[in-house]
């Protein structure tokens, strides 16, 4: 079969947070790829070097909608190791807290999307379900489901709202009992397991050394 270039979408400069990734296909497997990464900027680079270190941060909040707290978090800290500031370790801790959440909301966006791509639409209604209780949690702290603009050079723009913590605890516990709900439904898919299993190959070693994280 002859192989061919498929350019996998979608591609259009004004969506949030995605990157060009090129396959080479030789029928129904992948035997090359090129990855362009950092491709949806939308100039913010450009932009930042007209911007002092405190102007920046509310550009990193739409670098892409889906992580917002965690590309935002990623700049106030390389900032702070370049001004050498000292951060509370009250706004540390927040700064995790509001890094898991994001990260749950991230994954759950993940993993939603893919259901209609497996023909399980009932995946992503649970997971668009979980997902808006993290949402709240981030709207809490930041006043907004999106661009927060919460993270702030030497700390965070205000404290954690009054019984916070505990709603934190609450929401998480209750995914918790849920994670059983999401691994039986996959465990026991047939078109989950029959696209899924055996597509790639990765050992602990090699994603090590790739630096490869997230949901994979």
């Amino acid at each position: 079969m002859a192989q061919m270039w498929i350019t996998m979408g979608p591609q259009h400069p004004m969506t949030h947070g995605l990157w060009t990734l090129r396959v080479k296909v030789d029928g129904e497997t992948v035997v090359d790829t090129e990855a362009e990464l950092g491709y949806i900027h939308r100039g913010v680079e450009k932009i930042c070097e007209s911007r002092d270190f405190t102007q920046v941060t509310p550009y990193c909040d739409r670098l892409c909608y889906v992580s917002a707290m965690t590309w935002a978090n990623s700049y106030i800290y390389a900032a702070e190791d370049l001004l050498e500031a000292e951060v509370p370790a009250r706004a540390e801790y927040i700064r995790l807290i509001s890094a898991e959440l994001q990260r749950l909301a991230s994954h759950l966006m993940w993993l939603g999307a893919f259901g209609p791509d497996i023909g399980n639409l009932t995946l992503m209604t649970w997971c668009m379900r979980d997902r808006e209780m993290f949402l709240d949690l981030l709207q809490e702290l930041g006043g907004s489901r999106m661009h927060y603009n919460y993270p702030r050079i030497g700390g965070v723009k205000r404290d954690m709202p009054i019984g916070f913590a505990d709603r934190v605890v609450a929401k998480t516990k209750l995914f918790e009992k849920r994670l059983d709900e999401y691994e039986m439904m996959l465990d026991e898919s047939t078109i989950w397991l029959v696209r899924l299993q055996g597509v790639g190959y990765a050992n602990a070693e090699s994603m090590v050394d790739a630096g490869v994280s997230g949901p994979n």
